[in-house]
């Protein structure tokens, strides 16, 4: 639960930012990670994305952080940005 937010409002801010061919990459990311916070059905986008080969350290780490927030740790330990972590 989100306290003091419009869950709705939200979420469909994070799906438009995601959405919107203007968003750079770190946007699109940081969006998936609000969509994960809400247990929405991105992890199948999120694993696509999280493959290419030319994603800076930032986009990794919120690509990390919406793999956890969806309970996929393997694909958070992945990750290249943090390999080698416990």
């Amino acid at each position: 639960h989100h306290e003091g937010f419009d869950e709705y409002s939200l979420q469909q801010f994070f799906f438009n930012k995601l959405e919107n061919k203007g968003s750079n990459r770190e946007e699109a990311l940081i969006a998936l990670y609000g969509l994960s916070s809400f247990k929405q059905p991105v992890l199948p986008r999120l694993t696509a994305f999280l493959k290419r080969d030319d994603l800076t350290v930032t986009e990794l780490l919120y690509g990390a952080l919406a793999a956890l927030e969806l309970g996929d740790g393997e694909t958070a330990r992945r990750t290249p940005a943090l390999r080698g972590w416990p």
